[in-house]
């Protein structure tokens, strides 16, 4: 199929009779052999898929954790792309080892993340009003539950590499069990490190010197547990800002 393709296309934009550069049988002849090349490479994508999903709802139904677990990473875990030599800060060298490109990488993120001031008189002159001590409830089935038929379909995941398809897809249980978290991780004060880590992958803006650090754009990856914690957080601060109260102190390591 892959043959035929590349010989349609090849006589199509390169016609053995130069006066020939637009031909209306050729274009025909391509644009049907692609379409059967497309057809083909969708159907053997959809099988792929299906088996996959068969396999994963066999692990699922037997309670093998484990093979479950790999096969969600099989499915949904990024791709691995080859990195481009980087420029030292100072432009001078160029970096082709791994591990001084990660460093390099590592040096030029630590530099965007800076700690934010807060004008301690600005605060001051916010008019002060009662405390909502509502906020430091725990949160509740409800409050998780809305924060999941929020997520947005078809982002990338973190690095447990689990979708935010798989959080609406859980059910009751999935729930219960992401509530039960969100509980302990309230009671005790703590995240744990996991959550707040943050995949970065840089993307190339297509424009300047790509071994610039400084073209193309980093974006963070979290784990969506941690973004569901977040918009129960959002949710909360929301509502009490439009009933014009005043935020309690509620800290969280």
């Amino acid at each position: 199929m892959m043959k035929t393709f590349r010989s349609c296309w090849m006589r199509s934009v390169k016609p053995s009779d130069p006066s020939d550069t637009i031909s209306a049988s050729k274009k025909a002849a391509y644009n049907s052999i692609k379409g059967q090349v497309q057809a083909k490479l969708r159907k053997m994508q959809d099988f792929w898929i299906s088996r996959k999903a068969d396999k994963t709802q066999k692990y699922a139904d037997s309670n093998n954790s484990k093979h479950f677990y790999n096969a969600l990473k099989t499915i949904y875990r990024p791709q691995s792309s080859r990195t481009s030599p980087l420029l030292s800060a100072d432009g001078s060298t160029l970096l082709t080892d791994k591990n001084a490109n990660l460093k390099r990488w590592a040096e030029y993120f630590s530099v965007l993340d800076r700690p934010s001031f807060i004008n301690a008189k600005a605060i001051d002159r916010i008019p002060q009003v009662a405390i909502n001590t509502c906020l430091a409830e725990l949160p509740k089935e409800s409050e998780a539950k809305e924060a999941i038929k929020l997520l947005p379909n078809g982002k990338a995941p973190g690095s447990d590499s689990i979708p935010a398809e798989i959080y609406k897809a859980g059910g009751p249980i999935l729930l219960h069990k992401l509530t039960d978290l969100f509980q302990t991780m309230w009671q005790q004060e703590v995240i744990p490190q996991e959550l707040k880590d943050a995949s970065i992958v840089h993307l190339y803006k297509r424009k300047g010197n790509r071994q610039s650090c400084n073209n193309p754009r980093g974006i963070s990856f979290l784990v969506i547990a941690c973004k569901l914690l977040a918009r129960v957080l959002h949710n909360r601060l929301t509502q009490h800002m439009k009933d014009g109260q005043q935020p309690e102190s509620v800290q969280i390591q």
